[in-house]
């Protein structure tokens, strides 16, 4: 088994229940250490790997505990020596705000990823987003009027074939979040989008780009 993906296993926590849904889920034992749980973290690694994105977009990094399986799934997606795309974090405070980085106490590979430090937001920062971006994750403040211009900047860059995945869409504190791309992803106003939210974590949002 692979090294990092071995350590990234033994985060896994005791089991619990969330909001009362039948899905399971791993509870993190650290606190605040981590924005998701294991079971989201083994899934974006597994899209990664199976749609082999050339760039990747990450919205709100925190400790980078998403972040590391974001570049593993392009690792493992590309040879021992030529991972699969490149991951580009970015993060309204600077690396290591929060404490130490997963990537780095993981002892990962990092010559195919990129922090961007974008104070106030990343549309004041058009320069440094790709102008193409094959699989975005978004796990920002979850507002709404930020969440609106993150998608109205990002969602034009994205082809057919490229994915959406969103935390937190079955967070009770995120209606107005969650009601705003629900609405985005099955009214056409940006695209032609295959959705689906599925109850795991605290509610992962699928966009998968038609036409």
């Amino acid at each position: 088994m692979n090294t990092t993906l071995q350590k990234l296993m033994d985060t896994m926590g005791p089991l619990y229940k969330f909001e009362g849904t039948d899905v399971p889920l791993h509870h993190n034992t650290a606190g605040l250490s981590k924005s998701i749980d294991f079971e989201t973290g083994l899934l974006l690694s597994n899209f990664v790997q199976w749609k082999k994105p050339e760039t990747i977009v990450e919205l709100g990094t925190f400790r980078g505990y998403s972040t590391a399986w974001l570049i593993l799934g392009s690792q493992l997606a590309g040879t021992h020596m030529l991972p699969c795309g490149h991951v580009h974090a970015f993060e309204v405070f600077k690396e290591g705000s929060y404490g130490s980085m997963w990537y780095d106490d993981l002892e990962m590979r990092l010559e195919n990823f990129t922090y961007h430090e974008v104070p106030k937001g990343i549309w004041n920062f058009p320069e440094e987003i790709p102008a193409a971006i094959d699989f975005i994750f978004h796990d920002t403040q979850h507002s709404l009027n930020p969440t609106i211009q993150e998608m109205n900047i990002l969602l034009p860059r994205v082809p057919v074939g490229g994915m959406v995945l969103v935390d937190d869409m079955l967070y009770p504190d995120y209606k107005p979040m969650q009601g705003y791309l629900n609405r985005l992803f099955t009214t056409s106003e940006l695209g032609v989008w295959k959705w689906t939210v599925l109850p795991i974590g605290h509610g992962l949002g699928i966009a998968e780009r038609l036409k």
